[in-house]
């Protein structure tokens, strides 16, 4: 629920209540979910912290591998980051 909560604001670009709601459901046990992981990612991300976007990509990708999207939003924050990204 609070996922998609958080991701609902975000589709809204209410960028800080997204994240607020994202941040709850990782600590209400849904920390190993690649899905709240690529969502936070893609919040970080919009908001211009390339480098906490990468962290939740790269966690999506350790619980589910095979996403080629998130590898994707991956390579494309890791592109930012190496050119002097936040």
């Amino acid at each position: 629920f609070l996922d998609s909560l958080g991701w609902a604001f975000y589709k809204l670009g209410r960028l800080d209540e997204a994240l607020r709601e994202l941040l709850k459901a990782v600590q209400h046990g849904e920390k190993d979910d690649p899905t709240i992981r690529d969502h936070l990612g893609r919040v970080y991300f919009d908001k211009g912290l390339i480098r906490e976007a990468i962290e939740q990509w790269e966690r999506a990708l350790t619980l589910d591998g095979g996403n080629e999207e998130i590898k994707k939003r991956l390579e494309r924050a890791r592109g930012l980051s190496s050119r002097g990204g936040s």
